[in-house]
């Protein structure tokens, strides 16, 4: 895995391009930006905070006024890892956001997807698995991650999310992923998942232009398709 020092000879500093302020409030069903505090990502510090065990499912929480908050999950969207489970500074922009508004978040819990697939993981764990190591390496607390969805694509991120979420009693989530794909997997969670709250939360990506262009219109594709021909998988319509 990169250390803060960068991942793939790329300095953090260099690709992340964050300002340091959150921007841009979601509302429900609504998208957002983030950036946070580059102290945070160089250093690796993590803000120290109480969490409560999760048990068998995620429990009420109380805010630093005593008061009970409901339980919400930041599901962070897997992205590609190299054969030696090394992060892709995609896949270290959502874990960095998503680690931002966990810490923000009195009542939160994680969800991490990601499997295997040879487009974006073929190393010996699932990628889920080097998410989470990289988030407990900066403070994350063991008790506070749900299973995880071992998914290879956007739709089976959503079909296994969702009832890890029920499971755990959870239906609020926020959604994190990178900004050229959020539009497509906002469309796809919501109509998967229509019971519950979701939010979306959009991460930085910092490439040469001509490959964000790339991504872009692969992304513009991928939603136009799903708007035609619906969202389907195993050979079937879903929605």
């Amino acid at each position: 895995m990169g250390g803060d020092e960068g991942v793939w000879g790329i300095p953090l500093r260099d690709w992340w391009g964050l300002d340091g302020k959150a921007s841009n409030r979601a509302t429900k069903g609504g998208l957002r930006s983030v950036g946070f505090p580059d102290r945070d990502l160089a250093s690796g510090q993590a803000a120290e905070r109480a969490f409560l065990s999760l048990g068998s499912g995620a429990e009420m929480k109380q805010d630093d006024a005593g008061h009970k908050t409901q339980p919400i999950a930041i599901v962070i969207l897997g992205s590609p890892n190299d054969s030696d489970g090394r992060l892709s500074p995609q896949a270290l922009s959502r874990i960095g956001v998503g680690l931002e508004a966990f810490r923000s978040q009195p009542s939160a819990v994680i969800l991490l997807t990601g499997g295997f697939g040879p487009h974006f993981n073929n190393a010996a764990r699932p990628h889920a698995a080097y998410a989470r190591d990289h988030l407990m390496e900066r403070g994350a607390p063991g008790e506070a991650f749900l299973e995880f969805a071992l998914s290879s694509n956007t739709v089976e991120d959503a079909l296994l999310a969702g009832p890890i979420l029920a499971k755990a009693g959870i239906d609020r989530a926020l959604i994190v992923s990178s900004d050229f794909h959020l539009a497509r997997a906002r469309f796809v969670f919501l109509a998967l998942n229509p019971r519950l709250d979701l939010e979306f939360l959009a991460a930085p990506t910092l490439l040469p232009p001509e490959e964000l262009a790339r991504l872009a219109a692969h992304e513009e594709e991928a939603l136009a398709s799903l708007r035609r021909d619906g969202i389907r998988h195993g050979g079937k319509r879903l929605a």
